[in-house]
Formats: structure tokens, sequence, C-alpha cells
């Protein structure tokens, strides 16, 4: 599940590191024939994102600027498209 997620981040750009942390938060039974069970976990864990050059001028770029200028700058730079 947890390398399908990966995928739907940003694929090979991030990668897990380490080891993941998984808690029970809650479980229940449920159901009048009690047949189903119900688990709440949580999960922790640290990712490391490789972003291009590109990317990387681009983010300084951002962070010289204004906060109004730079909002308004960060789509069109992040998108990848420049």
């Amino acid at each position: 599940m947890l390398t399908r997620e990966l995928a739907q981040r940003g694929g090979a750009l991030c990668c897990l590191v380490g080891a993941v942390w998984a808690s029970a938060l809650q479980a229940r039974i449920i159901g009048q024939k009690r047949e189903v069970a119900s688990l709440t976990v949580n999960r922790e864990g640290m990712w490391m994102y490789q972003f291009s050059q590109q990317i990387q001028r681009n983010m300084q770029l951002i962070a010289s600027k204004k906060q109004p200028q730079a909002v308004r700058m960060t789509p069109t730079l992040m998108s990848g498209d420049t």
C-alpha cells in the first residue's frame, strides 16, 4: 500500500527513508453478526525528495521574492513546464 501511495505522490522523485512506524489507534468489531473488524491505524515515516536542478533553481528564485510575488510564481515554476 505504501508503494502505491508513493507512486501517487511523485514516483521516482521521492522514496521512503528508513522504517515505517505503525500504531493501532482503535480496534472494534462491527456488524450484527460480529463478522467484520474495524482497525484504525497511524503510519509514520520519513520521506526523501529529490528535485531536478531546474526545480531547485526555481525554488531559489521563489524564495528570493516577496510573498505576494512568490505566491503568483509558484504554480507556474513548480509545474516543471519551465
